[in-house]
């Protein structure tokens, strides 16, 4: 209610156009002051404005006067519209306008409001402001002026419209002309940063340009700090029209900071408003649009368009190229083609959202002062996990979760969504159905199933959840039906199940061909809980009928089984089956099912052996016992199949006595076989440890015979075969007694054998802790063998070429080589033989370097350097090899180079040939049979000491050559003498020394050969001749001839006396006293052949 009063009040005008003089006006309200004046004048004439609502002043004039603002939510309904005149004069002096927070004081005065009429100024003080305005006309046009200071102007605005902007501190200036043509005005506008509640306007500044005429204006902005037009187009008003169109309108965070962001950029195009009628109608393109937070995260890159009418819009969006975000994940590509309305506060929304193969539609309706609930309805095919999760309302955030952390979905996903959220009438509705093919589910990081079909329904506080066929881990479903309490994040499920032979090959890591057919059920129910991650489960798994690989052919044979499986980790259960075709019974044990698990089958079988393991060269195996077997398989672990007996009724026959096993002892032994795939072999009992790796390579390691010593521990770890063997004792004959592997099995390669002997005894030598080690591979061999007496360094090359060095070797009894001095026991040889500060018998070796090599027929002894005790040997020139060779085909030898041999007897192979005190001599010679001296070519130069010619009947040639060199044969044929008498047994060549040709034809003495026996002394000279078999046959040699007689054989007298005078006493006499170089009275001629000499 207001009250008005005044002191005095005159009415100066007429009565059809009264000016009103009031003297003290007051008007209050409720008790306080609104409006007050000493004088105010009033013209207010009479028309038909008044019967409208309208006041019409034509004259005001106030003086020393207050106005006190209400807030315009206060402004009374009723309260008259006051216009003005366009000839209105107005006169205002002190007049303060206040509100509770701000004053204004004007001052200033006005004539007419018609263009080239209108004169005056109004001087408006703000604070410590003073804004200010002025018109002058000069009867045609008014120039007028206009500055303010940057004020919150709208506080003072009654028309509720502007009181948003009542805290906008807004200036600027403005300088222009109007006339009956029109206007033309210029100036800059700024304002502050503005906090609206919900929203802060950016500080923004710039400059602008009006013109208008009758029917059009245009208003083009520059230059502005944060630009919210395209300056480069000007606005447009149709002033008949009464509309206003944008050509583009731009909205971003850096114009407006959105306290709660629902766009980050919008940019309108063709931006149309008019009002007409009091109706607001309104059109344009939208270019680009980001919203956040508008039921997606961010929605990126949207276009469309909207038209309405007052406060009912119609829209649409088409965008080819959007984007959404959801959380924190990257920016996922889409299509939208939506439209909707925003009609009375009610939103409604109906689209389709297109992305990669996939497309969703949707029906979306709110109002946001909540009468109507936000309804969801959409479905859609092969969309993405990402689209899944966006679709549902974030204030289901249970759903959101478990989807997004346990949830894995295919390529082909379906969903339905319908969606009520809740009012204070009726509660939350929810229905969602998601079909997925190929998706994968977590339970917990334990449990994993994955499913070719799935269904997955949510009502409300439930999740329904059933998918077919699919596996758990490694384990198959063939179906599986869950339900699941949100609330108490309860899941309770069941589970059928079929096995087949890849479920076993997951497990075993086997290829699925080798396990057989597996058949098998099972059937499973339990009960999980997610925030606990409580697990109760029961499995129980029955088959029949199916194979497990062992090794190689041999199997596990299963003929029926069942298993037992709680909570997913324990497993017990029994499998009757056969091994090896013997019946067992094999007991199942198990934990750690999903994560680390582990599997133990265990039984035991009596085995036949020599059904089992084959005869080999190692020996042959035979018996029957007990084994107990156990196969362990487990999550990223080989299978391991452990194998245990004593061996108690086994028995091992072998010809390697180190390895053999007698019947009634007993030798516990243990065997794993793992990794079946690539078997890997471990063995171990009191006789041997074996490691090997794979049993298709042969890697790993053997100790046989006793612990590997701690310097040899690295076969452990070498790569390859690696073999040591310990023996007490290891002879000649033992080693004769092994059997050859056959030819056809390749030679393994071994990376290192090592063997240690405490006693050896080879080709009757003994030597004590003896150790050889070497490297064998399948063309090569090297190694060295060490001990106090024999040490021998061996190195054999792909090609076969062998170098055997000898150093401090000492071999003591050297009979073995008599025994094997033909060349055919010899093996096939190629070698190179270096021996220092080593023996052989009697044969003290200081060096020795020689080749040795031995084909099928030939044996060749070739660059022999040898320096010795007892016999040397070395080449005849520098340019020339000392060399010995035998051709067993051709029965043809070779043999050249120095030889000085001392003490035959004491030398191995000389001394079963010839008894000799010393022999030096350069030998060139080729021959065929050494008795016959068979095609004999070549040169002899030597010097012979102390043989010993047997006289005895001999059919050799050799030996009948020696026959007719010496004494016995030539007092036999001169003297008619019994040679059978025991002086003439045999006879010593005290020296030899002679240099004799060989030829084809005959074999010529190059020069005299000497010879001086115990009873003579002969000078030899001439040549033998050959028979057509190349053998010495004719003899054509001369013979000087002196006879010692000494005082201890005088039975010579007599028989020298019955000699012709030739011989006489002129022998007897000289005998001594003339060199037989000298003799030249007493010769002979020896003719005829070897086997008969005629003399």
């Amino acid at each position: 209610t207001y009250n008005i009063s005044y002191s005095e009040l005159q009415n100066q005008g007429s009565p059809l156009n009264p000016i009103l003089l009031f003297t003290n006006l007051e008007i209050t309200k409720n008790g306080s002051n609104l409006f007050g004046a000493k004088k105010i004048k009033i013209g207010l004439p009479l028309s038909l404005n008044l019967i409208f609502g309208r006041m019409e002043l034509n004259s005001l004039q106030i003086k020393d006067a207050f106005i006190v603002l209400e807030s315009s939510q206060n402004k009374p309904a009723s309260f008259p519209k006051i216009i003005f005149s366009q000839n209105i004069a107005l006169d205002i002096a002190n007049f303060s306008i206040s509100n509770m927070e701000s004053n204004l004081l004007i001052n200033g005065e006005l004539d007419s409001l018609l263009p080239g009429l209108a004169n005056g100024y109004f001087n408006i003080t703000h604070g410590e402001h003073i804004s200010n305005f002025s018109v002058s006309s000069d009867g045609s046009t008014s120039n007028f002026f206009l500055s303010f200071k940057e004020f919150n102007w709208m506080q003072f605005s009654l028309n509720s419209m502007f009181s948003p902007l009542s805290s906008m501190y807004i200036g600027g200036t403005l300088l222009g002309s109007m006339n009956s043509q029109g206007s033309s005005m210029e100036g800059s506008i700024s304002y502050q940063e503005t906090n609206f509640g919900s929203m802060t306007a950016k500080k923004n500044h710039g400059s602008f340009v009006f013109k208008s005429n009758h029917k059009m204006a245009t208003l083009l902005l520059k230059e502005f700090l944060q630009p919210f037009v395209d300056e480069q187009y000007p606005i447009l008003f149709n002033l008949t029209k009464q509309s206003i169109a944008v050509p583009k309108l731009f909205l971003n965070n850096q114009l407006i900071q959105q306290n709660t962001p629902k766009f980050s950029n919008l940019a309108l195009e063709n931006l149309v408003a008019s009002f007409d009628g009091g109706i607001l109608r309104y059109s344009g393109a939208v270019s680009d649009l980001d919203l956040v937070d508008v039921y997606f995260s961010e929605i990126i890159n949207l276009k469309g368009g909207f038209s309405g009418m007052n406060k009912a819009i119609d829209f649409y969006v088409e965008s080819s190229q959007s984007f959404i975000r959801d959380g924190d994940d990257g920016l996922h590509p889409l299509a939208i083609n939506a439209a909707g309305t925003f009609i009375d506060q009610e939103f409604n929304l109906e689209g389709h959202i297109k992305e990669l193969i996939g497309d969703l539609r949707l029906r979306l309706s709110f109002s946001p002062d909540q009468q109507i609930p936000f309804t969801l309805k959409l479905s859609g095919q092969n969309i993405s996990k990402k689209i899944i999760l966006s679709s549902i309302p974030r204030s289901l955030a249970k759903v959101r979760s478990f989807i997004d952390l346990n949830i894995k979905p295919g390529k082909l996903n379906g969903i339905f969504l319908e969606y009520l959220a809740p009012t204070r009438s009726q509660d939350q509705h929810l229905i969602l159905k998601l079909s997925m093919e190929d998706a994968a589910l977590a339970i917990s990081p334990e449990i994993n199933l994955r499913f070719g079909n799935n269904l997955l329904e949510i009502q409300n506080e439930h999740l329904y959840f059933f998918a077919s066929p699919g596996a758990v881990n490694q384990f198959s479903i063939q179906s599986i039906a869950a339900t699941l309490n949100f609330s108490n994040q309860m899941l309770w499920y069941k589970s059928t199940h079929n096995f087949s032979s890849s479920d076993m090959q997951a497990i075993l890591q086997e290829p699925s061909q080798s396990l057989g057919n597996i058949v098998a059920q099972g059937f499973s129910k339990g009960q999980f809980n997610f925030s606990s991650q409580d697990h109760h489960n029961f499995l129980s798994i029955k088959a029949q009928d199916f194979s497990v690989p062992i090794y190689n052919e041999y199997f596990l044979q299963i003929l029926q089984a069942q298993l037992f499986i709680s909570n997913l980790s324990q497993v017990n259960g029994l499998m009757d089956g056969q091994i090896l075709g013997e019946d067992a019974s094999i007991f199942v044990k198990g934990k750690n099912l999903l994560s680390s698990y582990e599997l133990d089958f265990s039984t035991q079988i009596p085995l036949q052996t020599e059904d089992i393991f084959p005869q080999s060269f190692l020996g042959k195996l035979s018996g029957k016992d007990i084994f107990y077997l156990e196969l362990a398989v487990g999550e990223n672990l080989l299978p391991r199949l452990n194998i245990f007996s004593d061996l108690k009724n086994i028995q091992f026959d072998s010809n390697f006595s180190f390895l053999s096993k007698k019947k009634s002892s007993t030798l516990p032994t243990q065997i794993v076989l793992s990794n079946f795939s690539k078997p890997a072999l471990f063995l171990s009992n009191e006789l041997m440890e074996l490691n090997l790796y794979s049993l298709r390579s042969l890697e790993g390691h053997l100790v046989i015979g006793g612990e590997l010593p701690p310097k040899f521990s690295y076969l452990k770890q070498a790569p390859g075969l690696n073999i040591y063997l310990a023996l007490d004792l290891l002879t000649s004959k033992m080693i004769d007694s092994w059997p050859s592997p056959q030819a056809s099995i390749p030679r393994q390669p071994i990376q290192n054998f090592i063997v240690d002997i405490q006693n050896l005894e080879i080709l009757g030598n003994q030597y004590n802790e003896v150790t050889g080690i070497f490297s064998i591979g399948e063309s090569s061999v090297k190694g060295q063998i060490e001990s106090s007496k024999l040490n021998v360094k061996l190195n054999q090359d792909n090609s076969g070429f062998l170098k055997l060095e000898f150093n401090n070797t000492h071999v003591q009894d050297a009979h073995f080589l008599s025994a094997h001095t033909t060349s055919g026991n010899m093996p096939k040889l190629n070698a190179r033989i270096i021996a220092e500060n080593s023996s052989l018998g009697e044969l003290k070796i200081k060096s020795l370097d020689m080749y040795l090599l031995k084909n099928k027929n030939i044996t060749t002894f070739n660059n022999i350097n040898l320096s010795s005790n007892f016999l040397s040997i070395s080449p005849l020139s520098d340019q020339s090899n000392a060399y010995f060779s035998i051709d067993d085909r051709l029965k043809l030898f070779k043999l050249k180079g120095k030889y000085l041999m001392k003490d035959s007897s004491r030398i191995p192979v000389i001394q079963n040939l010839a008894n000799f005190s010393y022999f030096n001599g350069d030998i060139n010679l080729q021959w065929k049979d050494l008795q016959k001296l068979q095609d004999i070519e070549g040169n002899l130069n030597f010097i012979l000491k102390d043989l010993l010619v047997e006289n005895k009947t001999s059919s050799s040639i050799a030996f009948n050559l020696l026959g007719v060199l010496n004494l016995k044969n030539i007092l036999g044929k001169v003297a008619n003498l019994d040679l059978t008498m025991s002086e003439f047994t045999s006879t010593q060549l005290s020296r030899v020394e002679g240099d004799l040709i060989f030829s084809k034809s005959k074999a010529r003495l190059a020069s005299p050969i000497f010879i001086e026996t115990n009873a003579a002394k002969m000078k030899w000279i001439g040549s033998i001749n050959k028979n057509n078999k190349g053998e010495l046959s004719e003899l054509d040699l001369n013979l000087d001839l002196r006879v010692r007689i000494g005082e201890n054989i005088p039975w010579y007298s007599a028989l020298l006396g019955g000699l012709p005078a030739i011989a006489g006493s002129a022998i007897i006499s000289e005998i001594f006293e003339t060199n037989i170089d000298s003799l030249s009275n007493y010769q002979y001629e020896v003719s005829g052949f070897l086997a008969e000499p005629k003399i």
